[in-house]
């Protein structure tokens, strides 16, 4: 009788006084349908109903948390499950990163710095998935075929934007796990050995022997490739010319920066910065 229903319950209950008044002999058999669009309507919003499968999942993952072991990484399928997660980490007492580390995916600015501790995250490089999807529709204006036979482009992933959520090193001697965040949040600052040393309270000797140890590098070569990491993240995100880059690597200058880009990468950093495109 109706050729489109709205499910909600007042548009039902509409329906069913309008069945009353136009069909006095199907009142019955209108009732009762309605009463089976209301029921099925109810078990369909039970199940989407966003805050009750949340309070599920929070108990779930609670009951979770509570069991892990000391030095445990997560890897979240998205940002806000480990948004989700780390509320949850606050709520049973476990300190986040140095109990559990936690890490999410798809980068998502506004999930990942609004909360006390900023979360690490997978850049899945959205701009090459737009550059994909718009090389698929040039094919299919061009070449329209069966989608089975479409081409498939594969895009390349963008790197892991490192926040406090992973800043910890879950590596001995404690005090190279203790100085080991003060490079990665300045990788603008050239640091001396001399000045790690006195910071760590250890000498020089002791720091490049945990160094080696645990790296296979020296200090120096391992605040290096702090550096490096940073400045190849920069040329990623576009956003800066390498001047700027140079100087928020802790290079003199921008033909320093090249010389010793090229040397530990093997290639000048112009291929980086177009290389996700």
């Amino acid at each position: 009788m109706f050729s489109n229903i709205v499910f909600d319950s007042q548009t039902m209950f509409s329906v069913q006084k309008c069945s009353e008044k136009t069909s006095a002999p199907s009142q019955t058999a209108t009732a009762s349908s309605s009463t089976r669009r209301r029921k099925r309507y109810s078990r369909w919003q039970r199940r989407q109903d966003g805050s009750t499968n949340i309070n599920k999942l929070q108990k779930k993952i609670k009951a979770w948390v509570a069991t892990l072991p000391p030095s445990t990484a997560i890897l979240c399928k998205h940002d806000f499950r480990a948004n989700l997660l780390l509320q949850i980490c606050v709520e049973v007492g476990r300190s986040v990163p140095d109990d559990i580390a936690i890490m999410g995916r798809l980068n998502d600015a506004t999930l990942c710095m609004s909360v006390p501790v900023t979360i690490t995250s997978i850049d899945t490089n959205i701009r090459g998935q737009g550059y994909a999807a718009m090389r698929i529709m040039a094919e299919i204006l061009k070449h329209p075929v069966a989608p089975k036979r479409r081409p498939v482009f594969r895009v390349k992933p963008g790197d892991i934007i490192e926040r406090e959520s992973t800043a910890v090193y879950p590596i001995k001697p404690k005090y190279l796990a203790d100085i080991l965040p003060m490079l990665d949040a300045n990788p603008d600052r050239a640091f001396s050995t001399a000045e790690l040393a006195a910071a760590a309270n250890v000498s020089q000797t002791s720091l490049q022997t945990a160094f080696r140890k645990n790296f296979g590098m020296s200090a120096n070569k391992y605040m290096l490739s702090v550096r490096m990491r940073e400045a190849k993240r920069l040329l990623a995100a576009g956003a800066f010319n390498m001047k700027e880059i140079a100087s928020r690597t802790g290079f003199a200058n921008q033909s320093y920066f090249c010389q010793s880009y090229r040397a530990f990468y093997g290639h000048p950093p112009s291929i980086d910065r177009t290389s996700r495109k």
